[in-house]
């Protein structure tokens, strides 16, 4: 398994398994959370950073 580790955001700390498709998060990956600006339920938005899929940044909150 693969894991990438989320940097920043309600789910700062976090491993996200991405066995298989690491290299997608840097298009970017909206995750279902509880925490986020716009109560639970709601989505955040994490981006990877070319050269290091497996280490998603929080761009922000989804209303």
């Amino acid at each position: 398994m693969e894991y990438a580790a989320l940097i920043g955001g309600p789910r700062d700390g976090q491993r996200l398994d991405v066995t298989g498709s690491a290299q997608q998060l840097v298009d970017g990956a909206a995750l279902i959370t509880e925490l986020g600006a716009y109560g639970p339920g709601r989505r955040t938005h994490y981006e990877g950073q070319p050269g290091a899929p497996d280490r998603p940044h929080w761009v922000g909150d989804i209303p």
